[in-house]
């Protein structure tokens, strides 16, 4: 997701989901608001760390698992009921995908540094943010690093989850294989996330061959004008001329 969707769009209350046998609330927390985060999670179930940069050789950049943010990390996994899992990727910070993804060896690099990561943080699980897989070659292979994680993670009743936008296709496997699909289904043109936008968005999702019950709806905390401004909630709620959700 974009830096600034992902801070504006989920941060106070994330994705919502739609037609789930049970209810989930997830919420994206950035490295860049950990250590002066305060808020209330008492509704959130899931709590997702924002996120760690994958490099090609399958090291990573610790984002907000860095020495400076580990004090506040621990803190929240020991107050946090919910489960806290950990985004790969994201807007401006998926160039190391396509190829550390290219063969197993590489991905075995990757995936045992973040087993590693929640074995030590005591994490429930990876969320997986390639922004954007291009052709069906880089798609098989973001099939099977997901597909690898989620059997590395399983031993240990571990989580992978993936975020994606609503046009994306990546395959059965995949949606077979994830645990929940984090549909960012708020980013269209003006007016961004429509009711019918969003409807759009699920039901295409759904024909890609994800049940429905895996996917989680992200609604947006933003408003755009027909220029492209941007303003918050927060922003908005003094004024909404123009802008629209």
């Amino acid at each position: 997701m974009r830096e600034m969707n992902r801070l504006l769009m989920l941060f106070a209350l994330g994705c919502l989901v739609l037609r789930c046998e049970a209810a989930v609330l997830v919420g994206y927390l950035p490295e860049y608001r950990l250590s002066a985060y305060t808020g209330d999670l008492t509704d959130v179930t899931d709590l997702i760390l924002f996120s760690v940069t994958v490099n090609a050789d399958g090291t990573i950049k610790e984002g907000p698992l860095a020495a400076g943010h580990q004090a506040k990390v621990k803190g929240l996994r020991q107050s946090f009921r919910g489960r806290v899992l950990l985004t790969v990727g994201g807007w401006e910070r998926s160039a190391g995908f396509a190829k550390v993804s290219e063969t197993m060896a590489t991905r075995k690099v990757l995936i045992d540094r973040l087993v590693g990561l929640c074995r030590q943080h005591r994490l429930d699980g990876i969320d997986y943010d390639w922004e954007h897989p291009k052709g069906a070659a880089q798609i098989a292979k973001y099939a099977a690093l997901i597909r690898e994680t989620k059997q590395a993670l399983a031993r240990r009743g571990g989580m992978v989850t993936v975020a994606q936008a609503g046009w994306l296709n990546l395959g059965k496997d995949v949606y077979a294989a994830v645990d929940r699909v984090h549909l960012m289904a708020y980013d269209h043109p003006y007016p961004q996330a429509t009711f019918a936008k969003a409807t759009a968005d699920v039901d295409r999702l759904a024909g890609f061959g994800c049940s429905r019950k895996k996917i989680v709806l992200g609604i947006p905390f933003y408003g755009r004008d027909k220029n492209g401004a941007a303003k918050t909630y927060a922003e908005l709620k003094g004024d909404r001329a123009g802008y629209a959700f």
